[in-house]
């Protein structure tokens, strides 16, 4: 990592799309970005649209990093924009074996494969962790903790989708970050009083399970408390971003922590731009 002056240091994050319909997430500083996920219908038109939105463009982003295999975060389109713009992808072998179909649209060059051992891309040090989801093509599910700088000047984004309980390793892993993505897929209340046809929810974090693990996580950070949480994977039909906002950032003031922001993000829409600084 190139040496960077004390107080420097930028670093900003945007959900770009979060939910069953698609996930992106975009992470970047002065001279390194990445995505986490890429997925739902996305044509190279919408992805160049998207990262303009945020002052990106496809030549900037340095790797997409995948959680797992689930179309909504990673599909055929995204092997499309990969090859169309040599865009490094980052991918558990478990999950790449999941897309057999997809893979072959992809220059093997491109593709880098990673476990749970830590590995770089440009400025960023990237340590996946094992999240709890399955079903279909999910291959080995993972979260993600993002630091950037150096030991005297360092931030972390702790990210965590798509997971049907946070472990204890989990919340260790996620500690101690300056910003923290957690999905609040769906409201209980809502479920109990309207069950949906299917079992899908089961396998996502609700708002009260969301609520748990933030204040554990903020209970187990010693260093660092997060200046910005955002709520991911929001459902359209057992959820709404009033209710979660609501829960979560209640529970998050019982705890005591009130300096905390916390962001909705959107199924098609980018949320709010924040900055670490």
């Amino acid at each position: 990592m190139s040496e960077v002056r004390r107080g420097s240091l930028s670093l900003k994050i945007c959900v770009l799309k979060s939910g069953s319909s698609g996930n992106c997430t975009a992470i970047w500083t002065r001279r390194s970005a990445i995505l986490v996920d890429c997925g739902g219908r996305t044509s190279t038109e919408n992805f160049c649209q998207m990262l303009n939105a945020v002052d990106l463009e496809p030549a900037r982003i340095n790797g997409i990093v995948v959680t797992h295999g689930h179309g909504d975060h990673i599909n055929l389109d995204t092997f499309k924009i990969v090859k169309e713009f040599g865009i490094p992808l980052y991918i558990h072998r478990k999950t790449l074996l999941k897309g057999n179909d997809r893979k072959s649209k992809c220059p093997r060059y491109l593709i880098q494969h990673h476990n749970i051992q830590m590995f770089s891309v440009k400025e960023f040090k990237i340590t996946p962790f094992k999240s709890a989801h399955e079903g279909g093509n999910v291959g080995q599910p993972h979260g993600f903790c993002i630091e950037y700088g150096q030991a005297n000047e360092t931030y972390k984004i702790g990210y965590l989708t798509d997971t049907s309980q946070v472990s204890r390793k989990m919340v260790e892993a996620l500690s101690n970050s300056h910003c923290l993505v957690i999905e609040a897929n769906h409201d209980l209340e809502m479920i109990e009083n309207n069950p949906p046809h299917h079992a899908n929810w089961k396998q996502h974090l609700s708002n009260e399970a969301a609520a748990d693990a933030i204040a554990k996580i903020l209970k187990n950070s010693a260093n660092n408390t997060p200046k910005y949480i955002f709520l991911a994977h929001l459902s359209r039909d057992n959820n709404t971003p009033r209710v979660a906002l609501k829960k979560i950032t209640k529970r998050i003031r019982e705890e005591g922590f009130n300096k905390i922001s916390v962001l909705l993000t959107d199924q098609v829409k980018k949320s709010q731009i924040k900055k670490m600084s």
